[in-house]
């Protein structure tokens, strides 16, 4: 009996403890965004309807920008307020742990490779995504 309260206090604080500081919801969309980029990142070859020079360099850009937006999104509306630095640092930082991930994974694909300057797309795609919706917060803050 007293394990059973004690594994339910435990979930109860896990939950209590996720929602305080980013709610399910989000965290769960981050995982398919997540799952999305793995998916394309393990094709042989992405199929591109279309090709012209830098065209993965700017496909890397807006996914991982996309995914700071969708980090940004869970810390704003987490219970706990984080500072703007963190709104900030949070998502690039997870972008680019994701990211350096991503491009380990590829050394194990088949016709793929570790790119840096993938990688470095990938940070500046969410540092620019990050900056932005900084900006339009204040704006809108600014605004009432």
């Amino acid at each position: 009996m007293t394990n059973e309260i004690h594994n339910e206090g435990r979930i109860k604080g896990w939950t209590s403890l996720l929602k305080e500081f980013f709610p399910a919801p989000f965290v769960a969309g981050i995982a398919v965004y997540c799952g999305m980029i793995f998916y394309l990142s393990s094709l042989p070859q992405v199929p591109f309807p279309f090709h012209f020079p830098f065209l993965d360099k700017i496909a890397h850009f807006i996914l991982f920008g996309g995914l700071a937006v969708t980090v940004i999104a869970g810390l704003r509306h987490a219970v706990h307020e984080y500072s703007a630095v963190a709104q900030g640092a949070i998502p690039v930082a997870i972008c680019f742990l994701y990211g350096l991930s991503d491009e380990i994974h590829q050394l194990f694909v088949e016709n793929r490779m570790f790119d840096p300057a993938d990688l470095a797309a990938d940070v500046v795609g969410a540092a620019v995504a990050t900056g932005l919706l900084s900006l339009l917060f204040r704006i809108k803050d600014s605004r009432g």
